[in-house]
């Protein structure tokens, strides 16, 4: 540990994460325009979760229903005050949130700035690059006198 410490390194603790469909998972929800639009599920089968790289997708609303709609709210709520505080001229971003076993404790584990790869998702008829672009329109349109 001495020798890893000499040079740049960075130390994390573990935090277990919930499972659904028989594995880990973790969820990314891409906030847009300060809202909480598009949720999904990313399934691993080791500790890393990730939608492209052999996990895939879960399903949102059994994970839904699993937390209930406090915890659930909770959970879009906390991302979107996250973002606010972090980043309040963004206009996206792509939250990455553990969920702990009980399914009711959440924890942001990062913001990336090009978090909105979210392909076929859907959330009120809109996918992300479409809420990106409404948000963008509505926040350029000129103030009426």
């Amino acid at each position: 540990m001495d020798a890893v410490c000499a040079e740049r390194c960075l130390a994390q603790v573990w935090v277990p994460k919930a499972g659904l469909h028989a594995c880990a998972f973790d969820v990314r929800v891409a906030i847009i325009g300060s809202r909480a639009r598009q949720v999904m599920v990313r399934l691993g089968h080791g500790p890393i979760t990730n939608s492209q790289l052999l996990g895939g997708r879960g399903d949102a609303q059994l994970l839904r229903r699993r937390m209930g709609e406090e915890a659930w709210a909770g959970m879009l709520a906390t991302c979107e005050r996250a973002m606010a505080a972090c980043f309040p001229r963004s206009l996206y971003a792509g939250l990455d949130v553990l969920v702990e076993p009980n399914f009711r404790t959440v924890r942001i584990l990062e913001i990336n700035a090009f978090g909105d790869l979210l392909p076929r998702l859907l959330h009120e008829g809109l996918d992300t690059y479409e809420w990106e672009v409404a948000e963008a329109v509505r926040r350029n349109r000129p103030s009426q006198p």
